[in-house]
């Protein structure tokens, strides 16, 4: 098997090109077809027939690819019982041999292939069949004469016995007359890339050819459907972005109003808008996602989703504004879940969106199905329209195709006059959002809020205050929840006329204002100011105008206002940040800004530092600062911190935005070069999955999550894999608590991830064993999951049936968990059979507990058959 470069720098150069673009154009033609394989280049297992081997579930084919330089070159008969020849018969039949004797269960057995764009002569291809096979009457040994004598010769040379030769001939495959090197180039360029998957950037195709250079030489493993998917990905992973919404069920009051004029306007419209409305605070984003997370479960109608806004905190905010996301996102979407309909998989254009739309139209048509497509927080793109180039109000369309109806919410009409004309012309399309009734404030008040002291006149009074907008009475909640005498700070709450959350935050301005010289303001202005979760302590240290006494007293005042959680806080509604910094002047926010920016510079090396500092001193116009620090040793330090490759990007182009600030010439190149060098650096030598599994064998598990996850942005920095191995390693380190933790925060980061990678499953199944709550619910996720043996697999005797994802889990269960949990799966009902889940345990018993606990394990397992 070939394991070094010196064989790719030799004379025959061309020819190793060709195997690797051969390669490359049987990977991608699978991979169009959406078949699962493996395929291997330099495959050191099928003996002479190592160039290309692909294992399919049913069959395996093995390629041997040989180039001519020369369009005319033929072969004779001579060049394959010529021993000295590079298709001397003996090889294939000996790779074919060496196959057999692994002991394949494939129902289409076995295929030798001869891949070349050479021709046959003329007396070879009489006996070659138009699909490349031997003739029957050939391999039968029917022919005469030359024939009979060519068949002789080669079954001399291959010293079989006639039916292992009659077998031999019938696997053989000659594929003659192929694409020369140039045809091939742009064949896989023009037809595969462009055409059928939508990727036009050349660029891809000289890193794909890369690639598959590296698996021949380097890595020498399977090139697979999967791998392939997480390839293509990363050409738009950065318009990619978490399409999730949290909601905080435990909080949440359904208006059944909302689902009953929802249902019945979806069920008649048809190739057109809805159009959601409700002030700010109302729950608009909220009860729309739970809308269509219970809709989704219960209705057969597709639904895709877009976010303008996910987060107060979210970094993307801006880029999800751009119409060129909302064409990717959904695109992708789309795409994989129609990937049997749709086309050019990876087109992410706008005239592709337009035509997806109109095909997935006739087809949910014809289904008697519609597709909707559920777009929110479209007044956010309103309000940074000025900012964005070209936003997201571009990209959508003004007619929709029949079949497809868009679900819009936002905060009013005002602004679109297109959606405001098809309202005034189909009045039932456009929906405005309810209030809460007096029920809906007591149940949340009462039941999830557990204000239980609270009578029916104060329930009423607040109410009233508020009209039943759900964020004043979330921040009312928040003020009494630990007030004794609830009346009397009821009496000093506002009213907030229509409803309007603004009017709340007017009087409390008014009141702050007269309170501490203006240092609530302050605080307020530097919570606003935070694009970041902080710890009161850090809240204390971000700004240097209030003393620690005035600033708990200032804390108390506003800290209704915020969201807490695992003693990080932030503000709570977007709506409060961005009435604060209206109200402070730009002296108050420069000096807000310079102050984070010292308490940053202050904290050098930190999570906090390397994420943030660059920005907030590029906003506090510390421009010298930025350049100063962002070079080659900057880069060379983050990479030795293990920061993600986000933190070294961001830092970079706050430099060059610095940089173009000063007209600084001599700067904004270096930061050029500099940006281009790193980003070889990270793509071409930076493995995050080896550098995950070294720092966790050298036993830097706090390296490995401070280098995985960053606290402040929420966010994982490695691939849905490495994050898998970590957690499924920390464990082992004592590290349960903080896998727990990061856990919870991976299935939200990685929702809606499917599971096509057998190894991600299982390692998912195990990590679930060890992390997961409810045994009942995943017993039922993972009976859903149907596995098949892989064509190598040993499978074992005693086994009741073939569930190795269930065996990971349970495996972790009692590895990890309470001896009451395993205990418990033995008497949970679920598609399992019982059977199975007590032979899996006694089998995880063995490896973890002790002999007594095994011994009873047995004996109640045995019991089970008499």
């Amino acid at each position: 098997m070939i394991n070094n470069k010196s064989k790719r720098g030799s004379s025959i150069r061309k020819g190793f090109e060709y195997q690797d673009l051969t390669a490359l154009w049987l990977a991608l033609k699978l991979y169009i077809q959406h078949q699962e394989y493996q395929l291997f280049v330099e495959y050191e297992k099928a003996g002479s027939l190592d160039d290309i081997v692909i294992w399919h579930t049913d069959r395996v084919d093995a390629y041997q690819v040989k180039y001519a330089v020369s369009p005319n070159e033929v072969y004779t008969l001579d060049d394959f019982t010529n021993s000295n020849s590079k298709v001397y018969f003996k090889k294939f039949s000996d790779s074919w041999v060496s196959l057999k004797q692994q002991d394949l269960d494939l129902p289409k057995g076995l295929t030798l292939h001869l891949h070349t764009n050479r021709a046959l002569d003329v007396e070879l291809s009489k006996l070659i069949t138009a699909t490349g096979h031997f003739s029957e009457q050939f391999v039968e040994g029917m022919k005469r004469k030359r024939s009979r004598e060519i068949r002789q010769k080669l079954q001399t040379v291959t010293k079989l016995n006639d039916v292992d030769f009659k077998e031999f001939l019938y696997c053989f495959q000659f594929q003659t007359n192929q694409r020369n090197l140039d045809e091939l180039k742009q064949y896989i360029q023009a037809d595969l890339l462009d055409h059928q998957l939508g990727l036009s950037d050349r660029s891809i195709y000289h890193d794909l050819k890369e690639m598959i250079e590296d698996f021949a030489i380097n890595k020498h493993d399977a090139l697979t459907t999967q791998f392939l998917d997480e390839f293509f990905k990363k050409t738009q992973s950065r318009y990619l972005l978490p399409q999730k919404f949290e909601v905080d069920k435990t909080l949440y009051v359904e208006r059944d109003s909302l689902k009953t004029e929802l249902d019945v306007v979806l069920q008649n419209v048809d190739g057109d808008y809805v159009i959601v409305t409700g002030l700010p605070g109302s729950g608009k984003s909220t009860s729309l996602t739970v809308y269509f997370d219970d809709r989704e479960q219960s209705s057969n109608d597709p639904i895709a989703r877009y976010y303008c806004f996910v987060d107060i905190n979210d970094n993307f905010q801006k880029r999800r504004l751009k119409a060129q996301s909302l064409w990717v996102n959904l695109l992708s979407v789309l795409q994989n879940q129609f990937h049997d309909i749709l086309p050019r998989h990876f087109d992410y254009s706008e005239n592709n969106f337009y035509q997806v739309l109109k095909t997935l139209g006739e087809h949910f048509t014809n289904n008697n199905q519609k597709l909707i497509i559920f777009l929110d927080g479209l007044d956010h793109a309103e309000r940074m329209e000025s900012e964005i180039q070209e936003s997201i109000i571009k990209a959508l369309p003004v007619n929709l195709p029949k079949g497809i109806v868009v679900v819009v919410g936002t905060q009013d009409l005002h602004h679109w006059p297109h959606f405001l004309k098809r309202s005034r012309e189909n009045p039932t399309t456009h929906i405005k959002l309810p209030l809460f009734t007096l029920a809906q404030t007591r149940e949340y008040l009462v039941e999830k809020r557990a204000l239980t002291r609270l009578s029916d006149d104060l329930i009423q009074d607040i109410h009233q205050k508020g009209e039943g907008l759900p964020l004043y009475l979330r921040y009312i909640a928040e003020r009494i929840s630990e007030i004794d005498d609830v009346t009397a700070e009821l009496g000093r709450i506002p009213t907030i006329p229509e409803g309007d959350i603004k009017n709340y935050y007017e009087m409390l301005w008014e009141e702050f204002e007269s309170v501490g010289e203006g240092k609530v303001l302050l605080l307020c202005g530097v919570l606003a100011c935070l694009r970041f979760p902080v710890t009161r302590d850090e809240l204390f240290s971000f700004q240097k105008q209030i003393s620690h006494p005035d600033f708990h007293d200032c804390f108390q005042l506003i800290q209704h206002l915020l969201k807490r959680w695992d003693e990080q806080l932030e503000i709570f509604h977007n709506s409060c940040r961005k009435f604060v910094l209206s109200k402070l002047d730009s002296s108050w926010i420069q000096t807000i800004y310079t102050d984070i920016t010292d308490y940053l510079k202050s904290q050098e090396g930190s999570d906090l530092w390397f994420s943030y500092v660059f920005e907030y001193a590029y906003r506090a116009q510390d421009y010298d600062y930025v350049i100063d620090k962002v070079n080659r040793e900057f880069v060379d330090y983050a990479l030795s911190r293990y920061r993600s490759n986000q933190d070294i990007e961001n830092a970079i182009h706050w430099a060059a935005e610095s940089a173009k600030e000063k007209s600084d010439v001599l700067a904004l190149s270096r930061l050029g070069v500099l940006g281009l060098k790193t980003q070889e650096r990270i793509e071409q030598h930076l493995d995050r999955n080896l550098l995950s599994k070294t720092l966790l064998a050298m036993g830097k598990e706090e390296d490995v999550v401070r280098y995985s996850y960053s606290l402040h942005q929420n966010k994982w920095h490695i691939d849905f894999t490495t994050a898998l191995n970590l957690l499924k390693e920390l464990p082992n380190q004592n590290k349960q608590e903080i896998g727990k933790r990061l856990f919870a925060i991976f299935e939200e980061s990685f929702h809606g991830t499917k599971l096509h990678d057998r190894s991600d499953l299982l390692n998912f199944a195990y990590c679930l064993g060890i992390y997961g709550n409810s045994l009942t619910r995943a017993l039922e996720w993972l009976s859903q999951i149907e596995l098949q043996p892989d064509i190598l697999e040993t499978l074992q005797p005693y086994v009741p049936d073939y569930a190795p994802h269930l065996e990971a889990y349970l495996d972790a269960i009692v590895r990890y968990q309470p001896d009451v949990c395993w205990k418990k799966t033995k008497n949970i009902n679920s598609s399992f059979p019982n059977q199975l889940i007590r032979y899996l345990l006694i089998r995880s018993i063995a490896c973890y507990k002790g002999r007594s606990i095994l011994k009873e394990e047995i004996e109640e397992y045995i019991s089970l058959f008499h």
